[in-house]
C-alpha cells in the first residue's frame, strides 16, 4: 500500500480589519474598508509618511499571501 505525500501545513492567514498597520521594509499598508471578497488598502511610506499611495482594491486572499510573503507585522490596529 503506498502512503500519500504529506501536504505542508500553512499558517492561519491574518485576519484584516479595517484600520489596521501592516509594517515590512520601509513601507507600510493600511487597511480600508474590508468586504466579503475584496480588501481596500493604501500604501504608506515610513520615510514620508505624509505622502500616500492613492487606495486600491485586492482580493483578501491575494493581500494576504502578499503579507505573509513579505513577513509583514502588524503595528497598528
Amino acid at each position: 500500500m503506498a502512503t500519500k505525500p504529506t501536504v505542508p501545513v500553512l499558517p492561519p492567514a491574518p485576519a484584516l480589519v479595517k484600520g489596521q498597520l501592516w509594517k515590512f521594509d520601509t513601507r507600510c499598508i493600511q487597511i480600508g474598508h474590508v468586504g466579503k471578497h475584496l480588501v481596500e488598502h493604501r500604501g504608506v511610506s515610513l520615510e514620508r509618511p505624509q505622502q500616500r499611495a492613492p487606495k486600491r482594491m485586492i482580493a483578501i486572499t491575494e493581500l494576504q499571501k502578499f503579507l505573509a510573503a513579505n513577513d509583514a507585522m502588524l503595528v497598528g490596529n
